[in-house]
């Protein structure tokens, strides 16, 4: 089929034959915008979830660290200045012990 392609490509005029070439040259183009334009929003999604996911991760660090601080009965100001969670999120964490 693609032999038979070919032929027919060799049958056309000068001009026809120019035609189909810029034609082909445009299909490219657009698969190369696609590509490119689709890769580079995959990439900045991806570097976006990453950094979410680590700020998340980092928070729950911090609160596991701060749970278990207030086991120990560590003063409450401490725990902030240590964790750097606020009075609400420490408040929460520890209406969420009792």
């Amino acid at each position: 089929q693609e032999a038979a392609e070919k032929l027919d490509v060799l049958k056309l005029s000068g001009q026809e034959r120019r035609a189909y070439e810029r034609y082909l040259e445009s299909l490219m183009d657009r698969a190369s915008f696609y590509q490119s334009t689709y890769g580079e929003g995959l990439r900045e999604g991806h570097k976006k979830g990453l950094a979410e996911g680590e700020k998340k991760g980092r928070q729950e660090g911090m609160e596991q660290v701060a749970r278990s601080m207030l086991a120990k009965q560590i003063a409450p100001a401490t725990i902030r200045e240590i964790t750097g969670l606020t009075r609400a999120q420490l408040a929460a964490l520890q209406r969420q012990k009792d």
